[in-house]
């Protein structure tokens, strides 16, 4: 099952580079070191409210030097 990161994530439009607007469920089963490979500049992130089973590899937020919130609220 492809993880929603592996979709063309950058295909939304977004007035800010920094706030993109993402679906309001959240189905992304696996983060790994590659899946954000593209978003150097991402500030913020939001992985809570989650429908499926969350894995975050080793080394996943290792490009992401100016990531200053991450949200993993966990819902059951």
């Amino acid at each position: 099952m492809p993880t929603l990161l592996q979709e063309p994530l950058l295909g939304f439009s977004s007035p800010s580079p920094h706030h993109p607007p993402v679906p309001g469920l959240n189905r992304i089963s696996e983060i790994n070191s590659t899946s954000l490979s593209a978003l150097e500049d991402l500030q913020e992130l939001d992985l809570g409210g989650q429908h499926v089973r969350l894995v975050i590899r080793n080394n996943a937020f290792s490009g992401q030097r100016l990531l200053r919130k991450l949200v993993l609220d966990i819902t059951d």
